[in-house]
């Protein structure tokens, strides 16, 4: 009959929503999609997705649900008269017969601009209805004038098993498919053409009626080498400037971005069968050599260079080895994105106003006259080649653009950079000049060493601690070097006073990868105001200890701390069976039976207070006795270090001021 001289792809379409395959987002009884086609109410839409996804068929589902006129084009086919011809029969049929018209143009990437637009004023006075469809990225390739006035719908691959149910019925159906032939499909056979038809059921369809028609199969079973013999080689869904080479492109650097090796070599094979240039794929390389491998490893950009070099020298199919260890070294590379931070620096240099400091203006010309150059210290006359000094404008002192990771190569750097942006960040906080900040921080890194030399005599006392309580005057100073010093698995968790968690990460954090952030509960203002600690926080903290021992480490010594500590004890006592408390500075006699009076029993407290009188006469007298029922004394090595620094007004006042914190 003249139905059967179709194509069976054109035979087998749907010709109801409930008979398409796929989609389910646009096909199902309840999506507003089926809703405006079923009752006439559809508006201008572009329907975008792969080949063989249904984009055509959903076009003449419209057609048959509708009562407007329905036109047809291709905008590969059509010209220019062609639309005009059928905008004209359009207005005709509005004036004379109040009825609207459809025009489905498929391919309508096809068009340019002009033809595109040409569109734009009938759509708005309802003259016509648009249904474009396309397998490019309508918002790549149609004009924003136009995607203004439509609506996008986007289509999906098929999935395997909605594939085979294609098959199943082409080879079933006796008025549109094989069915009277009585033919099956082995399979393994219908296994692997699903497999290799990326998704299309056109390229299905195509397939089985070229084994049936050339065969001449009645009666029989199609095996899997008639597939095999039929497809040949598969079919790549891949198209060099369509959005199908961007999609993969993505999927290719974001492989290498993620350090999956095998990922990588599918998607630069997917690209090179399809037809992609090589030297794409190496540029792609190259870029990610410095934007996703960067300083981790400096070496990966002479590594791609030279696979490009040996891959112009011997060419294809050779050249794929080149390739593929270019692939392979870029996804096997410890990753650092650092050099991205030139992209932060160009914003701020469009949009800040500064002047370049007097000390680093250019001596030799102005230098007598106008002092440029006036106060600049030559970094190599002084020990290691560097002094703590910031090159930024003012207003920008501790404004940090390089944040180095801890991988590869860059992690040698690690520790100098961010030690030397602390020194910075203390000179603007603490009013001092550079050297002096320096030496500060060089104090609270001594007070680090010895909390983290001391680790193996908590373990002695807590062999089941997992955290390390740090209670501190100066937290942000003290978390900022745990984390650039910490290399161990364990964990301190911070009690930091005087700033909440946001300008902790904002202003000492700033410059840290968010992976190496600190874990910390804040009670803003306690060691300041006396405000309340957030009990909330400490709760939080102790729910998720999953051993019942905590180590508590108070440094140094500050305002209320006898307040601070007894608030923070009641808290932390019924939520754990042993607490070693460690104060690295002298204690005062009688603090801790002051702390812990309304938290022990009175038999406990007793021999609290006896330990607290007979420990401090052992210190006066050097008087040696036994260590009392669940009170114990560990003696530690103190570490003494020296730091030479400038005497200015500022340590001066800061060393003899009755209110001073150092």
């Amino acid at each position: 009959s003249q139905e059967h001289e179709k194509p069976l792809a054109e035979r087998m379409r749907p010709g109801t929503f409930d008979e398409v395959l796929g989609q389910p987002h646009l096909t199902a009884q309840e999506s507003l999609f089926r809703k405006s086609v079923e009752s006439d109410r559809l508006s201008s839409i572009v329907l975008y997705g792969p080949p063989g996804t249904g984009k055509t068929t959903l076009a003449r589902l419209i057609a048959s649900y509708t009562k407007k006129q329905f036109k047809e084009l291709n905008a590969v086919f059509s010209t220019v008269q062609n639309l005009r011809d059928i905008i004209k029969e359009a207005q005709d049929i509005k004036r004379y017969h109040d009825k609207g018209t459809i025009i489905f143009v498929d391919e309508i990437h096809r068009w340019n601009k002009a033809q595109q637009e040409a569109l734009l004023p009938w759509i708005e006075n309802g003259t016509i209805i648009l249904i474009g469809a396309t397998t490019q990225n309508p918002f790549f390739e149609l004009t924003s004038a136009l995607l203004s006035r439509v609506q996008v719908f986007e289509l999906y691959r098929l999935e395997a098993d909605q594939l085979l149910a294609a098959i199943q019925r082409a080879l079933t159906d006796e008025q549109r498919g094989y069915g009277e032939l009585k033919i099956t499909i082995a399979p393994d056979a219908a296994q692997f053409l699903v497999q290799h038809t990326v998704g299309d059921v056109r390229i299905v369809y195509n397939v089985l009626e070229w084994i049936i028609e050339t065969h001449a199969l009645r009666q029989t079973c199609i095996t899997y080498p008639m597939v095999q013999e039929a497809l040949q080689k598969k079919a790549i869904l891949y198209d060099r400037d369509g959005d199908y080479h961007y999609d993969t492109a993505s999927a290719f650097i974001k492989s290498i971005r993620g350090s999956d090796p095998d990922a990588a070599l599918f998607w630069a094979s997917v690209m090179l069968e399809g037809g992609e240039d090589p030297r794409f794929i190496l540029r792609r390389l190259l870029i990610a050599s410095a934007e996703d491998i960067g300083l981790a490893e400096p070496g990966a950009i002479q590594v791609v260079t030279s696979c490009a070099e040996a891959f112009e020298r011997v060419g294809m199919p050779e050249g794929w080895y080149f390739i593929a260890e270019a692939v392979l070294y870029c996804a096997t590379c410890p990753k650092s994105n650092s050099a991205g931070a030139i992209f932060t620096a160009r914003e701020l240099a469009r949009t800040r106003d500064f002047s370049v400091p007097l000390e680093l203006k250019d001596a030799a010309k102005d230098g007598k006259t106008l002092g440029h150059g006036a106060g600049y210290h030559y970094p190599h006359d002084y020990h290691g080649h560097w002094i703590p000094h910031s090159y930024m404008p003012a207003g920008l002192f501790s404004t940090f653009f390089y944040k180095p990771s801890r991988m590869g190569f860059e992690r040698s750097r690690f520790k100098e950079i961010m030690l030397r942006h602390t020194s910075i960040i203390l000179s603007e906080d603490l009013q001092l000049a550079m050297i002096d900040a320096q030496g500060v921080q060089e104090a609270y890194l001594e007070l680090l060493e010895t909390l983290q030399a001391q680790v193996p005599h908590f373990q002695a006392q807590t062999p089941h601690f997992e955290s390390i309580l740090v209670v501190t005057s100066q937290g942000l100073v003290f978390s900022r070097l745990a984390c650039i010093t910490q290399d161990t698995d364990m964990q301190c968790k911070l009690l930091i006073p005087e700033a909440s968690l946001a300008l902790c990460r904002s202003r000492y954090f700033a410059d840290f990868e968010q992976a190496l952030l600190p874990q910390w509960f804040t009670f803003p203002g306690t060691m300041i105001d006396n405000e309340p600690i957030d009990q909330g926080a400490l709760e939080t903290f102790a729910n998720a200890s999953t051993t019942r021992e905590l180590i508590v480490y108070g440094a140094p010594k500050h305002k209320v701390r006898e307040s601070t500590l007894e608030a923070l004890f009641s808290l932390l006592i019924p939520h754990f069976s042993k607490i070693l408390y460690i104060e690295p500075l002298t204690l005062q006699k009688g603090l801790m039976p002051q702390i812990l009076n309304h938290e022990l029993d009175r038999d406990a407290y007793t021999q609290l207070l006896k330990y607290d009188n007979e420990y401090f006469a052992m210190r006066e007298s050097n008087y040696v006795f036994e260590n009392a029922s669940h009170f114990c004394c560990k003696h530690v090595e103190t570490v003494e270090a020296y730091v030479e620094r400038q005497l200015t007004d500022s340590l001066q006042e800061q060393l003899l001021s009755l209110h001073a914190e150092y």
